[in-house]
């Protein structure tokens, strides 16, 4: 369910020319990406899936891994 808030910018947008349309779906977008990596990375019961990423990324042939 969308809210009125949302309902409302959307019309907003409705107005503006195609272009600034696409430039601002664009950054809603990059916007979007970066909540959903958040809420995920937030998310306790990703940490067995993560730690795999991690795993893999270490055992990587194309890059050696950052060490500190």
């Amino acid at each position: 369910m969308i809210t009125e808030h949302l309902k409302t910018l959307i019309e907003r947008i409705e107005q503006l020319p195609p272009d600034l349309q696409a430039k601002l779906a664009e950054e809603i977008e990059d916007i979007l990406d970066d909540a959903e990596w958040h809420a995920l990375l937030a998310d306790p019961r990703s940490d067995s899936a993560l730690d795999d990423m991690i795993a893999q990324a270490k055992r990587s042939p194309k890059r050696p891994w950052p060490h500190a």
